[in-house]
């Protein structure tokens, strides 16, 4: 297999992050695997080997921002030699951004597209490149069912050749700590862009600062807006509550996620929301934003809460309602445990890429 990415390790993010869960699995169940990625991070080699398995860094999207018709045609020559070296009997692209130029042409390999972010209504316009692969496609996946009928909306004669595959992440060793004693500590994880909503955590927090002066707020991830998140803090009276930690490993996420008390996951927009599903896993309360795959992920009342889109003043009101009543966080906690273990679970995702595979390769 071919599998094709915008961004890979050690790059971090809910689509890296999956990639480089899954491709180890599959390649340890008989799979044998190349990656084709981007090269727009500085420093990362041209060629590497990420958990055994070859990768190959070029410019996919670099060559389309700076309209470097060099850069796309060294581009186009190398894909064409990994796939004559590879012959490959399926082709993967987990990506559908500006790199989607670079797949490798039809007749080469059955090809499998998976998307994890919602799309909008006009992707899809007649004639364009993603029309066009779209229509290539052997099969269509999508993290959530949010994200499958956001595709689906676009181009619904899509459907018999679509499915929705859930992530699954592998469980932290032993069995989640239980929360500090002391002040409450929120955290809120992930790119600080627009689309994650860091800046509603801020705002709520803020809210919440004048009632509980103890809690804290721990922002993990990097991005754009993070000068702005950080002005704001220091705006609301509250920089000396509130820790910009920067990017944190996946490796590290358990240890930070099972000191938190609540996790918050305030998106404007979410294909699934991977960081849901490592709070579950740790047995943490999440508050989240009614919007995409969050839907799916956090079950209202069961395993979390979730508050309307754009609503910082709902999400310091959840937050209040769990920091007053602990058992109810619990509950919420280890109901969320429960159900990541059984629905979210690693095994079960890569049975069901493997059987996948199987199939479209096989047809």
């Amino acid at each position: 297999m071919l599998y094709l990415a915008e961004r890979f390790w050690p790059l971090v993010g809910g689509v890296e992050n999956h990639s480089a869960q899954l491709l180890p699995t599959l390649a340890e169940r008989g799979h044998e695997v190349v990656i084709v990625t981007g090269s727009d991070a500085a420093g990362l080699p041209a060629h590497a080997t990420y958990a055994g398995i070859a990768l190959h860094r070029l410019p996919l999207v670099q060559a389309i921002r700076e309209r470097d018709l060099d850069a796309l045609a060294r581009t186009r020559r190398a894909i064409a030699a990994i796939v004559r070296d590879l012959r490959p009997q399926l082709l993967h692209a987990a990506f559908t951004g500006p790199g989607i130029w670079a797949l490798p042409k039809a007749e080469v390999a059955p090809l499998v597209l998976s998307f994890h972010g919602v799309v909008q209504i006009d992707f899809a316009a007649p004639g364009g490149l993603f029309a066009r692969t779209l229509e290539r496609a052997d099969w269509i996946t999508a993290c959530s069912r949010a994200v499958l009928d956001s595709v689906l909306g676009a181009a619904p004669q899509l459907g018999a050749r679509a499915s929705v595959i859930p992530h699954g992440l592998e469980p932290p060793g032993g069995e989640p700590p239980e929360p500090a004693a002391g002040p409450a500590m929120v955290l809120c994880a992930g790119r600080m862009d627009r689309e994650k909503g860091m800046d509603l955590a801020i705002e709520a927090f803020g809210a919440l600062a004048s009632t509980d002066r103890d809690a804290r707020l721990v922002m993990a991830g990097d991005g754009p807006e993070r000068p702005a998140l950080v002005c704001r803090a220091h705006a609301l009276g509250i920089a000396e509550r509130v820790t910009f930690t920067g990017w944190v490993a996946p490796p590290d996420m358990p240890a930070l996620v099972g000191a938190a008390t609540i996790v918050l996951v305030p998106s404007r927009s979410e294909g699934f929301g991977l960081i849901a599903l490592e709070a579950a896993l740790m047995a943490r309360p999440v508050i989240a934003a009614r919007v995409g795959g969050l839907r799916e992920a956090v079950q209202e009342g069961v395993t979390g809460v979730l508050v309307p889109p754009e609503d910082a003043g709902a999400i310091a009101d959840a937050m209040r309602r769990l920091l007053t009543t602990p058992a109810l966080a619990r509950s919420l906690g280890q109901a969320g445990r429960r159900r990541a273990l059984s629905v979210y679970a690693a095994e079960r995702q890569t049975d069901d890429w493997d059987a996948l595979y199987r199939h479209v390769a096989g047809s």
